[in-house]
């Protein structure tokens, strides 16, 4: 660590005025290559949510370790630990590992977001577009992996409105 509180590495951030990164730039008479940078996903300290800070965080103090609002992780003095983002339905995690599935989805819309020079609304477009939501009723049942019939019906609603259903 250096004096002001940072820590050295062998990374430089360039900002550059185009908007198409170049793939090497010379410094000195070495050709360095360039590649973008893809910030970590920003999690708040106070609620553990994704996308906002705790300074901007209107959510409920939360525990990093267990995700109970009780009390905060200074104290937990829990076992198992729980992600907030994920609930109880996930492999036992905390909401600050890095393995963590929201985690991994919030980079990867952070890496689109900087390869492709799009505002983190596109970027989350782009990553929902390549990554449907399959819901239990849309997973075929085990021993039934075969079967991509759908049947589509249409109900209607209290409101008059027409809905789909799907059948498998």
């Amino acid at each position: 660590m250096t004096k002001r509180g940072t820590v050295s590495t062998n990374n430089i951030i360039l900002t550059f005025d185009s908007t198409d990164l170049p793939s090497e730039i010379r410094v000195g008479y070495v050709k360095v290559r360039v590649r973008p940078f893809v910030p970590a996903p920003m999690r708040c300290f106070r609620c553990q949510r994704f996308g906002h800070t705790k300074d901007n965080c209107r959510g409920r103090p939360t525990c990093s370790k267990c995700a109970s609002q009780d009390h905060t992780d200074e104290t937990c003095d829990s076992e198992t630990p729980q992600c907030v983002n994920c609930g109880e339905g996930q492999t036992p995690h905390s909401a600050y590992d890095r393995s963590c599935p929201a985690y991994v989805k919030e980079k990867e819309i952070m890496t689109i977001k900087a390869t492709r020079n799009l505002s983190f609304k596109e970027a989350r477009e782009v990553y929902n577009q390549s990554h449907p939501k399959t819901s239990y009723a849309q997973k075929p049942r085990p021993g039934n992996e075969t079967s991509s019939f759908v049947k589509t019906d249409t109900v209607p609603s209290c409101s008059g409105m027409n809905l789909s259903q799907k059948h498998l």
